[in-house]
């Protein structure tokens, strides 16, 4: 009896050995830290060299020639990571569809690496919202689609290189309880090619510091009526591609020790820009600059034109109307047109010379126009535009009454307007307490494998047929 007792109480034990041994083999976190890219919390890439993919999101990795490349379809990532790379180098995330990014704790996205260049393409959407930073990585470009960040704290972008948007579309809000909130802040620069940029924080639109702001192409908005400054560079170059650049900031549009600009502005001392306008002359000499542009809140490049004679003007229908703008012609001649309700009209219908710039829209073509208020729009080849209204009454009795009537004939061409200056993004990401923690995600939660779920199972049963026979005896 005693010796059955003795081995009724082994086996006890030995299950109570097996079971305080699942803990350290059998439970496993979601978490797991071995990921060299992390997607949110509880999944991602392991493996660089080897595809990998889970919800709205596929890994493929790279070659000698081609980046590994993050494709991102209607994905929506959320946690105390959004994306975080340690390991993996250069990145390319392609947008399909729409896609938000959410960090509640830490950067939206993260590519912690030296040579850490992270490139966007894609025709999709991506919204970045980032509890510290919304991007933060050695180098950041943008070639296509459409990208909105967010940071709570600290820097929307965060580039140790330089920024650059090649295409697409780029705003960046970074906002703060103190002063220290910055768009973008690019170490080694910022560089707009084409597309559509758009940045403001507490502090500055932009920063690079001791580096240069270069405005090759598209349209370009850097600041805020609430920011400090708009731009903050040791050089700022805007270039002859520009289609539309404007700086604001409470303080100065423009905190810059050389500014280079090879085409005119203006600047006004308001940040609404309606006080103080001044007219700021072209300068090409990285030494000198005829204005002190660092003395206006709002600075807007190039200058757009003014109809100065014929604005608002009424004429009778089938008579020629005249506008005056105070425009070198050379630049309507070369890639300039006319449009009316924001149609191009032909050259047969209207005149077109020097003096500054005379348009003169002739009867043959007003005598088609309704009755009513319409839009003239003048662009000239500097891809500026001035814009006027002209109202159109019935005809003059007496005068020779028109065959035809309607709206005009003229054809049509594609509206070829220039782009309009893009607005800044409004939305502020979640108010979530800030962590500059770097390390890997916790732990989060437990799960019992099958291995010890049996085990258990056989110790139970063990017991279970030890006492079953002892009540027989």
């Amino acid at each position: 009896m005693m010796g059955k007792t003795k081995k009724i109480v082994g086996i006890f034990l030995s299950l109570v050995l097996v079971l305080g041994m699942v803990p350290l083999f059998g439970f496993t976190s979601k978490a797991d830290d071995n990921y060299v890219i992390r997607i949110g919390d509880n999944e991602g890439v392991k493996d660089i060299y080897g595809e990998a993919y889970g919800s709205g999101w596929l890994y493929t990795p790279g070659d000698t020639n081609v980046k590994p490349t993050l494709t991102l379809t209607n994905a929506n990532i959320s946690g105390e990571y959004g994306i975080f790379s340690d390991g993996i180098g250069s990145i390319n995330i392609v947008l399909v569809g729409n896609n938000t990014i959410t960090s509640t704790t830490n950067e939206g996205i993260n590519i912690d690496d030296d040579d850490g260049f992270l490139t966007i393409s894609g025709e999709g959407t991506l919204t970045v919202n980032g509890s510290t930073n919304g991007i933060k990585a050695n180098n950041v470009t943008l070639d296509s689609g459409a990208v909105t960040v967010n940071a709570n704290a600290n820097e929307g972008i965060y580039a140790y290189g330089p920024v650059v948007v090649n295409g697409g579309s780029l705003n960046v809000t970074s906002v703060s309880s103190g002063y220290t909130a910055i768009g973008v802040k690019a170490i080694g620069g910022l560089k707009i090619n084409d597309g559509n940029f758009n940045a403001k924080g507490n502090s500055s639109g932009v920063d690079v510091g001791s580096n240069s702001v270069t405005i090759n192409g598209g349209t370009v908005v850097a600041g805020s009526s609430e920011c400090k400054s708009g731009i903050t560079s040791e050089n700022l170059y805007v270039n002859s591609g520009t289609k539309s650049f404007v700086a604001v900031g409470k303080e100065k549009a423009l905190d810059c020790n050389y500014i280079m600009n090879e085409i005119p502005g203006v600047g006004w001392t308001n940040t609404e820009g309606t006080e103080g306008e001044a007219y700021i002359a072209i300068n090409k000499d990285p030494g000198y600059s005829e204005t002190d542009l660092e003395s206006y809140k709002k600075v807007q490049f190039p200058q757009q034109p003014e109809v100065i004679d014929g604005a608002n003007q009424t004429v009778s229908a089938g008579s020629s109307a005249t506008f005056r703008i105070n425009k070198d012609f050379g630049l309507f001649q070369n890639g300039g047109s006319v449009k009316v309700d924001g149609k191009e009209i032909e050259k047969k219908y209207y005149e077109a010379k020097s003096g500054s710039t005379i348009i003169t829209l002739n009867g043959e073509f007003t005598k088609n126009l309704s009755e009513g208020e319409h839009v003239l729009a003048v662009k000239f080849g500097d891809n500026t535009e001035a814009n006027t209204t002209f109202t159109i009454t019935k005809e003059a009795q007496g005068s020779e009454p028109s065959a035809d009537s309607g709206e005009a004939t003229s054809p049509t061409n594609t509206d070829n307007s220039s782009a309009n200056n893009t607005t800044a993004n409004d939305t502020t990401a979640n108010n979530s307490s800030t962590s500059d923690a770097k390390g890997k995600a916790p732990k989060t939660s437990d799960t019992l494998p099958i291995g010890a779920v049996a085990l258990i199972i056989i110790g139970i049963g063990t017991i279970g047929v030890v006492v079953y026979r002892r009540r027989r005896l």
